[in-house]
């Protein structure tokens, strides 16, 4: 978690309340990626799989046949925000453009953004002949990643893709499983609501 804590403490360097608020609202939006079984990540990696099925059938073919369909190539991905694989530098302003693009198209969009991320490279995906070579090719051979152009392709391959609604499928379960289980809260003071007004205006 330390990936996706560490860019607030950098913005808010003298306010560790406000970080810290930022970064609660930031776990909250992608929490199913963290309960037990990690239902939110699997429902991704679903998601990815649909997608590229319905816009580029030959590259996902390549995929499947190099045996990286189960989608474990986008896991730190879908964990760590895309955080590992851009200069820590470049993390704000992909956040900023991704968390933009989805207020727009009213859904999260990191699917989109692994699928886009994978035809971007088209060309050398068709050309990889192992799993081996394919995780390599992911991990090291296209990082660091040009996260504005990502952001761009993956806003329209949702466009591209008929604007579908969020993926439901490992998440409702789990999420009232999981609000079942967290006790009533004291009611918060006046200056805790104002910090997680302020910290949900950052994150939107």
């Amino acid at each position: 978690m330390s990936d996706i804590l560490s860019p607030f403490l950098v913005v808010f360097p003298d306010n560790d309340a406000l970080a810290y608020m930022c970064f609660s609202a930031l776990m909250t939006k992608i929490r199913q990626n963290f309960l037990e079984g990690q239902p939110g990540v699997h429902t991704s990696i679903q998601h990815i799989g649909s997608l590229l099925k319905g816009v580029d059938k030959k590259l996902w073919r390549q995929i499947d046949v190099l045996d990286m369909s189960t989608g474990v190539f986008a896991f730190r991905m879908l964990v760590c925000q895309f955080r590992r694989e851009l200069m820590f530098g470049d993390i704000f302003d992909f956040w900023e453009r991704l968390w933009a693009a989805e207020r727009l198209a009213d859904r999260q969009l990191k699917e989109h953004c692994v699928a886009a991320l994978l035809r971007l490279h088209r060309k050398q995906i068709m050309r990889l002949r192992s799993p081996e070579d394919f995780i390599q090719f992911v991990n090291k051979d296209i990082v660091p990643i040009n996260g504005p152009a990502i952001v761009n392709a993956a806003y329209k391959l949702w466009k591209q893709s008929g604007k579908q609604p969020p993926p439901q499928a490992a998440g409702a379960k789990w999420t009232r499983l999981s609000k079942a289980e967290v006790p009533s809260a004291k009611k918060p003071d006046s200056l805790t609501l104002q910090a997680e007004a302020v910290g949900k205006e950052v994150i939107a």
